[in-house]
């Protein structure tokens, strides 16, 4: 009965341990600065982690993102309310993507890895260059903070 209760409590303890583990997903709202059309965004990430950049565009814009940084990292560019189709899949599709927006909304740039890159937790460093292009801008393109412009040290 003793080795049951020691055995439950440390089962119930490193339940409840905080977990030091990194985040399998990092979200940041994409901003430009005022009277700009576009924003270049610097981020790094782990392994399986992805790194899912948002800004709001209208239907019928057009959407330029250019990922550098390694040929481990892959982008996609994911229409609002996405459960996971790509309007561009990096993977197959390049480094570069020109996209026309079929509805307004919010769009996720989304940064990965494949392969040995991702199950080894490969650490990778990118660059962003997203500009949007047509249409009218959305109000949601605010000036950007000293924050965003950090590293994500996912």
């Amino acid at each position: 009965m003793h080795t049951f209760l020691s055995c439950l409590f440390t089962a119930l303890a490193l339940a409840a341990a905080p977990s030091f583990a990194q985040p399998d997903s990092v979200e940041r709202q994409v901003q430009f600065a005022k009277g700009k059309s576009g924003a270049t965004i610097q981020g790094s990430f782990s392994g399986n982690q992805t790194v899912d950049d948002t800004l709001r565009a209208a239907a019928g814009q057009t959407m330029t993102v250019e990922l550098a940084g390694g040929s481990t990292a892959h982008h996609d560019v994911l229409p609002p309310d996405s459960t996971g189709e790509a309007l561009f899949a990096g993977s197959s599709d390049g480094y570069r993507s020109t996209t026309t927006l079929p509805a307004s909304g919010e769009y996720t740039i989304r940064v990965y890895q494949l392969g040995n890159a991702r199950s080894g937790g490969k650490r990778s460093n990118f660059t962003l260059d997203v500009a949007i292009a047509g249409g009218a801008a959305q109000p949601a393109a605010a000036q950007t903070s000293a924050e965003d412009e950090e590293m994500v040290e996912a």
